[in-house]
């Protein structure tokens, strides 16, 4: 695979982690919030459905963090992102900095549906 084609096929898979995390923070409490108002016997069905659907959202962010990563690691040494990065070591990786959202968000559809409060 060329410099290029790398480049573009990491800008790409940036944006599909960024849309995909943006969504899930979007969907989660929304999500959350009408799952509330839902009557008694259907409240626990779309607790586990908002289980299910976030633990597979949580997968696919997990999935492309571990793309763009890889991507990233495979950038020659004189890139520019490498050479952006360089005085900011300190500071962690903002892919790996928002990856516990989706996972803490499952794992609070999880206690809820499970009738626990994480709290």
């Amino acid at each position: 695979m060329s410099d290029t084609d790398l480049d573009t096929e990491r800008k790409h898979l940036e944006t599909l982690l960024k849309d995909r995390i943006n969504f899930y923070m979007v969907f989660s409490p929304v999500y959350l919030i009408g799952a509330f108002e839902v009557t008694e016997p259907f409240k626990d069905m779309a607790l586990w459905t908002g289980f299910a659907i976030s633990a597979l959202m949580s997968l696919a962010i997990i999935r492309t963090t571990c793309l763009v990563v890889r991507a990233l690691n495979r950038l020659p040494e004189k890139h520019e992102y490498n050479t952006l990065a360089s005085g900011f070591e300190f500071l962690p990786n903002a892919n790996y900095t928002l990856l516990p959202i989706p996972v803490l968000g499952t794992l609070l559809f999880l206690c809820l549906a499970l009738g626990k409060t994480p709290f």
